[in-house]
């Protein structure tokens, strides 16, 4: 299966990326005992259950997007163009604790993923409805 470029070029994760598009109606990872099978949580192995611990993982893996530290992505979002916005949305200093801005990263990110502008749930297949495991 071939898998995603990350920041560096030429260095390839081990997984492909899942689709981001419906996670936020992803349930908890957990064992559902009704059918003997694990379910949901977000990643391929369900090690995180909130989209906005989600959206933090690929900032520091050397395979996605290679920061280092808290403190270089923080100088990476205080250099960029929309460094004002954070300012605007989560107050004066929310540009002052790299790891309180980590948390901010996520929430955003997050907010973004629950929004209609990201999924407009507008495809024939979000119109069915499955009821006990049927299609009615």
């Amino acid at each position: 299966m071939p898998t995603s470029e990350g920041a560096v070029s030429g260095r390839f994760g081990n997984r492909n990326a899942p689709m981001i598009t419906y996670a936020a109606t992803v349930p908890s990872f957990g064992f559902a005992r009704n059918n003997r099978n694990f379910r949901g949580g977000l990643f391929w192995d369900g090690r995180v259950d909130n989209l906005q611990e989600q959206a933090k993982g690929p900032f520091f893996s050397p395979l996605e997007m290679n920061n280092e530290s808290t403190e270089e992505l923080t100088n990476k979002i205080i250099n960029s163009s929309y460094a004002s916005e954070f300012v605007d949305i989560f107050g004066q200093d929310a540009l002052d604790d790299p790891e309180q801005l980590v948390l901010y990263v996520g929430q955003a990110i997050a907010e973004f993923e629950q929004s209609e502008l990201f999924n407009p749930f507008s495809s024939k297949f979000d119109g069915v409805v499955i009821e006990d495991g049927l299609v009615i």
